[in-house]
């Protein structure tokens, strides 16, 4: 239908894909969605995969993101690719069109709140000729005490561009009252109206909500459903996931129907809990064998030597003017898998297969490898009786702990929105600290060989022990971004908690990055909280530590470390 369409891309990974995930019939739909839009949409496109059926049937959705070319060919009018004609023609489209360009407005309030946009397209047998989308944007994190402010950019602009009239004074209170019951830490990632459906509804995705807050902050707005049978829903989906996010369809009430988003760390290949939750689906009817197998086996990349005859034409002439220290690669990834809910109805499992496209420089690759051993995680660091003293220290002092907080001087790097880190610590217990510092001290010079960095003078080692608790953790940050801080070199972590662990999640997420505006996918490194392991890393580097889901909350069942950092001697 138009050159360098989308489809260039559909035809290119179409090979790779199983016919058990999408058959032949499924292909030629996509296909008549494709052709009417221009790659340069999108670096980031993917399928909806029904997963308790035979029928090899995808829905087909895109991301337009504002850092790249996407945001401009849905609305700047100045753009040298624009959306074809023949899709403005469509009601949605031309809403979708406005809405974009006032997104390319540098001076609005779209502009400064949105990141992406999603459309999503219900592919059946009755394609119209124009295919007509379902849309989602992603807001900067909207938290419970932002709710007031973002109600009126929310309805009164967002969606009431893409809806074309204003939204129901009664869903737009409903939707109110349902930001401002977010629970501590969690904030609403995705907004959506389903225009191809024309439902009234508003999709609002929440994220870093605790599976055991879902049922009180669902009970809350007014959600009517079994509360013992989603309950245990939620414990057994959180034994498999690392993370859970909520879909909830806000109306004048709360649909019925809710989505539980579930998320893995890491790719099947490197993360045996995939193999495990899909046998759990497998065992609850939610997936068919066949589905199963063709999404473990999902994963992998495409390079242009790889198809060179399917190469799309537009990506080809430009390596060939780039050269060859660059190469473009199309990565193919399980991003995640939603458990459908409503009460006396059949639970529902939809797989969301990723493709992405990014052009890859040499020296990019050459630090992805680096990165590995830009981190070190090590066992058995102290004796077995040692582990359990210190633990059993930790819990007697537990009325010691006070809630950690941030240096004042972290408000300069964007870290001053509320509950930016939810844990308490010990900052007195010197017998302790003193073994810590002297285990730590005996391997530090092999540390320092191992990841591979220059000696330094150490001027002190710093400790502190932390307990995070259930639903605690510690948004992105690094250790050494204040002036006071700047002499910290190393990062160290050591775990310790009750065996078998009582808690899940708490994992330390390491990006290569000093800089939270240049995080890379391919660069996050993930460290499980093991028992008496230690973990050491460059204190510059950004890094997370993921919420803990404790279902006791008692404080005995914590993740407890004893963290600090390793300073040079100026």
């Amino acid at each position: 239908m138009i050159k360098n369409s989308l489809n260039d891309y559909i035809n290119l990974i179409r090979p790779t894909i199983s016919t058990d995930i999408i058959d032949e019939n499924n292909w030629q739909n996509i296909s008549k969605v494709a052709q009417y839009l221009p790659s340069a949409l999108t670096t980031f496109f993917g399928f909806e995969s029904r997963l308790g059926t035979k029928k090899a049937h995808c829905d087909f959705l895109l991301c337009a993101d504002a850092t790249e070319a996407g945001k401009k060919v849905l609305g700047d009018k100045e753009y040298s690719i624009q959306l074809s004609e023949n899709l403005l023609i469509h009601p949605v489209w031309k809403n979708v069109n406005i809405f974009g360009q006032l997104w390319n407005d540098k001076g609005s309030i779209l502009s400064e709140k949105i990141n992406n946009i999603w459309l999503e397209f219900d592919i059946d047998e009755t394609l119209d000729n124009i295919p007509i989308p379902s849309c989602f944007f992603a807001p900067q994190a909207i938290y419970a005490n932002q709710a007031d402010e973002a109600i009126k950019w929310v309805c009164d602009t967002a969606l009431n561009l893409l809806r074309g009239k204003s939204i129901n004074p009664e869903i737009q209170a409903k939707l109110l009252t349902c930001l401002q019951s977010l629970p501590s830490g969690a904030y609403v990632f995705q907004i959506g109206l389903m225009l191809a459906r024309e439902s009234d509804f508003i999709r609002v995705c929440i994220r870093d909500i605790s599976h055991t807050k879902v049922i009180e902050f669902l009970q809350k707005i007014g959600w009517i459903g079994s509360v013992n049978e989603l309950k245990s829903l939620l414990n057994d989906l959180a034994q498999y996931c690392d993370r859970i996010d909520l879909d909830i369809d806000i109306g004048s009430e709360i649909a019925p129907k809710i989505g539980l988003e579930c998320y893995l760390e890491r790719q099947p290949s490197l993360n045996p809990k995939w193999q495990l939750f899909l046998e759990y689906l497998l065992e609850k009817g939610l997936v068919i064998p066949e589905k199963k197998d063709a999404l473990l086996n999902y994963t992998g990349y495409i390079r242009e030597k790889d198809y060179p005859e399917l190469w799309p034409k537009n990506l080809s002439k430009l390596s060939s003017l780039i050269g060859s220290q660059y190469q473009r690669i199309f990565f193919k990834s399980l991003h995640h898998i939603k458990v459908v809910y409503q009460e006396n109805k059949c639970l529902e499992a939809k797989a969301y297969l990723a493709v992405t496209n990014t052009l890859i420089d040499q020296q990019r690759i050459q630090k992805s490898k680096e990165f590995k051993n830009n981190s070190i995680q090590i066992n058995n660091f102290l004796s077995e009786q040692e582990n359990k003293q210190l633990l059993n220290f930790i819990i007697r002092n537990k009325n010691q702990f006070q809630s950690a907080t941030l240096h004042e001087d972290y408000q300069n790097l964007g870290r001053k929105e509320e509950n930016y880190r939810l844990s308490s610590v010990l900052f007195d217990f010197p017998e302790w600290e003193t073994i810590m510092r002297d285990r730590i001290s005996s391997i530090l010079p092999d540390v320092i060989d191992k990841l591979g960095i220059p000696p330094f003078p150490v001027a002190h080692i710093e400790a502190q022990i932390t307990a995070h608790n259930d639903h605690n953790y510690f948004k992105l940050h690094n250790d050494n971004g204040t002036l006071e801080s700047s002499g910290r070199v190393l990062t160290f972590v050591y775990y310790l908690c009750q065996e078998p662990q009582p808690f899940t999640g708490g994992e330390l997420k390491i990006y290569n990055s000093t800089s939270p505006e240049n995080l890379k996918p391919d660069s996050i490194k993930t460290i499980e909280p093991i028992n008496n392991s230690i973990v050491f890393f460059l204190s510059q580097y950004m890094h997370e530590v993921r919420p803990v889901n404790c279902p006791s909350q008692d404080f005995v069942h914590s993740r407890f470390t004893v963290n600090g950092w390793i300073w040079r001697k100026n």
